[in-house]
């Protein structure tokens, strides 16, 4: 995503919170990737509510997700118009809150990372936001083929070359 990885992209989003924080504004993008991917797969039936309530957990332990949900659930909640779209949004919004209930965040949200028992952690590998770009849009184009053909299916028709042509 060039926003990402060319930070003179990112004004065109518009603000984002009321930060002009560029490193938080990348994060929040990113953080926003992930959890419209999960949505994606909910609404595609490929995400279990169980599944999804492990994600939401490990994801709203950490301060970054926390952060991310208190600016986006507003809007979220309000825009959601499918039925499945706002029971998806509700279960992360539950989990947001029993979070926030629980105490503070597990991480300090972009400090140094630790193995666990207060060490440093060992580097990681440099990152590769084009792979990562890469693998995002091969997801993207299996789930809105896989979409494609749930509601060919759902309309009774049969596709034809990516197309649907009436009923057999």
């Amino acid at each position: 995503m060039a926003a990402i990885e060319q930070p003179e992209f990112l004004p065109c989003w518009g603000p984002i919170g009321d930060t002009t924080n560029r490193d938080w504004i990348r994060k929040h993008i990113y953080t926003n990737l992930i959890v419209s991917h999960w949505q994606l797969m909910w609404e595609l039936g490929t995400l279990t509510q169980a599944h999804l309530e492990v994600l939401a957990e490990q994801f709203f332990a950490g301060a970054i997700g926390r952060r991310f949900w208190s600016e986006a659930r507003g809007p979220r909640l309000k825009a959601e118009t499918s039925r499945r779209a706002r029971r998806f949004t509700r279960i992360l919004d539950r989990i947001y809150l029993d979070a926030l209930t629980a105490g503070p965040p597990h991480d300090s949200g972009g400090g140094e990372e630790t193995d666990g028992n207060g060490a440093k952690a060992t580097p990681r590998p440099p990152e590769r936001p084009g792979a990562r770009l890469l693998v995002g849009i091969v997801f993207g184009v299996a789930g809105w083929r896989l979409l494609a053909r749930r509601k060919a299916n759902l309309a009774g028709s049969r596709p034809v070359g990516g197309r649907c042509y009436g009923r057999p």
